[in-house]
């Protein structure tokens, strides 16, 4: 216990009388570790918001099936119990899913058509500020729905639906709306929007003569009994869309999806990531040979003192820890260094909020646990610079010490 607390304080104080080179040494540190951290914080940056924008859409983890798959409610029930499915809902046809909209005592004005989708509580579609529909006859609109026909949260608007053959309407129903939300632009800009599932379910028994004269909440068939034409669905991450795309195309579907997208934004993660581990490799090298160099040239200058010293009774193997205390000093001063500069950069980057590619604003972030790794792998780098000086130092003869005397 004596003699490491005896060579820790003749590291301290042979840094401290040289302290212009100890500095000048873990100056030269922080000149290699910085880059590093920059690379770093970039791809945190970039990559991280890229996927934060991908995963907080929803179109990214929707799956679309395409045409019509015409499956039985116990299908759609084994489907959702799939651990990767966030959300799932039966759809009707398409050319059922469909009617006019007009205000509330403007029946005189043109009609605006729209399309119309079953939505319940969780629908990613509507994000999370916005409630689903919660009784028969209410609707969530599109943004661009409410701006054409000039209404907002809380109006009424008359639903016309249309039934016949080709271009021969038999009959028609209206039914009068309450619009319980309006999506925000960035949810989509189509026309369409979504209503409780009865409302959907029974437009289509109303449109394809399923026995129901006209549209109400009683109209719908049984629901075991009825057959899906499509469905609207979710996957929980964007990692799980390819392995529930691959799962629903063995049983026949076919599906659109982004996973295009979605390998994109992968490949430049992988691209980053290999940028970054190579970064490291070349520059815990360079700082291994800087300090290297600088320990054994330290060693040579130093030698007959370091002989001097093990004459009086600290043995040589314990004078081979102070290249490695020394190292370690060095080595965590440049990285806290380069973790403040970087840091400050990236502050100044947020403040200035200009930096940007297309719609992805530039921005670094380094985390709490890649700065400690940068920092951990510095203080490795620097222990394997000691090794060769410190085993130099392990066979050093007391005897040169004396020799002249």
């Amino acid at each position: 216990m004596k003699d490491w607390r005896l060579i820790l304080q003749l590291s301290i104080a042979d840094m401290m009388y040289e302290r212009r080179l100890t500095l000048a040494m873990a100056a030269a540190v922080a000149a290699i570790v910085l880059p590093i951290l920059i690379v770093l914080s970039l791809r945190e940056g970039i990559v991280g918001t890229m996927f934060q924008k991908l995963s907080s859409h929803p179109a990214t983890r929707e799956l679309q099936p395409v045409g019509n798959v015409d499956r039985p409610a116990s299908f759609f029930d084994m489907l959702e119990k799939r651990p990767d499915v966030a959300f799932l809902i039966p759809t009707t046809r398409y050319l059922a899913a469909n009617m006019e909209l007009v205000p509330e005592g403007e029946q005189g004005r043109p009609a605006l058509t729209i399309s119309f989708f079953p939505s319940r509580s969780g629908d990613p579609a509507l994000g999370p500020d916005i409630q689903a529909p919660s009784s028969f006859t209410d609707i969530v609109l599109s943004k661009p729905v409410a701006e054409d026909l000039q209404i907002g949260e809380g109006d009424r608007v008359i639903g016309i639906i249309e039934r016949g053959v080709g271009s021969v309407s038999y009959s028609r129903q209206e039914i009068t709306l309450t619009v319980v939300g309006v999506l925000p632009i960035q949810q989509g800009d189509d026309l369409v929007s979504y209503v409780h599932p009865r409302l959907a379910y029974a437009v289509e028994d109303f449109r394809e003569f399923f026995g129901a004269d006209e549209i109400s909440d009683s109209s719908d068939t049984d629901h075991a009994q009825r057959q899906f034409a499509s469905f609207r669905l979710y996957a929980t991450t964007i990692d799980t869309v390819e392995p529930l795309r691959d799962w629903l195309a063995k049983r026949g579907l076919r599906l659109k999806t982004e996973l295009a997208q979605i390998s994109l934004l992968k490949s430049l993660q992988a691209a980053f990531d290999t940028a970054v581990q190579t970064v490291i490799v070349i520059g815990g090298t360079g700082i291994a040979l800087t300090l290297a160099c600088f320990f054994w040239l330290n060693i040579d200058r130093k030698e007959k003192h370091m002989a001097a010293i093990a004459t009086i009774g600290l043995p040589p193997l314990s004078l081979s820890f102070i290249p490695i205390f020394q190292a370690c000093f060095m080595g965590l001063t440049g990285a806290f260094t380069s973790v403040i500069i970087t840091k400050a950069g990236i502050l100044l980057i947020e403040l200035a909020d200009k930096v940007s590619i297309g719609e992805i604003t530039v921005r670094g972030n380094l985390s709490l646990a890649s700065a400690l790794t940068v920092i951990l792998l510095t203080a490795v780098f620097c222990m394997l610079a000691a090794v060769v000086p410190a085993f130099r130092l392990s066979r050093l003869d007391p005897a040169k010490g004396v020799s002249d005397v």
